[in-house]
């Protein structure tokens, strides 16, 4: 599955990039490799591996 967000915000960690992705009315939290240069409002591209894949709802 692969889902088109918004980035909200990311910030750089030393180890990695945590960011926030807007999708609908939901946002994902994302570990991004820290070569990863996201900004605020970007569009970003979010593939899903049902394998590797957790969902918590609040």
């Amino acid at each position: 599955m692969t889902v088109e967000g918004e980035v909200t915000h990311a910030i750089f960690l030393g180890n990695y990039v945590d960011c926030r992705v807007k999708w609908g009315e939901f946002e994902w939290k994302v570990i991004a490799h820290p070569r990863t240069r996201l900004k605020a409002g970007e569009k970003v591209f979010l593939k899903f591996d049902p394998e590797h894949t957790l969902a918590v709802q609040p």
